[in-house]
């Protein structure tokens, strides 16, 4: 039996949504590549605010961002970012 590291299996990103602050969230979409999955979660922010978008630290150059999932919030609360599952 050969033994697998985590995450090292197959995986999907899924680009998930809050409103508002709210607790509850929607899940609008897997993909399975990071960039296609960053690339509408960008289109979603640019839909939604082209001024007043904040992004997380790590993601200041998001032009070339691809390297890992995409989050960013609005002041008013609205949350758009992309999560890795592993698929069992």
């Amino acid at each position: 039996m050969t033994s697998k590291l985590p995450g090292s299996g197959p995986h999907v990103y899924v680009l998930l949504w809050r409103d508002c602050g709210g607790n509850e969230f929607v899940a609008l979409g897997a993909y399975a590549h990071l960039k296609d999955a960053n690339a509408e979660a960008k289109r979603l922010g640019k839909e939604q605010l082209s001024d007043g978008l904040t992004y997380s630290s790590m993601q200041a150059d998001l032009k070339t961002q691809d390297s890992e999932p995409l989050r960013w919030d609005t002041a008013d609360g609205i949350s758009c970012w992309v999560e890795r599952h592993e698929v069992k």
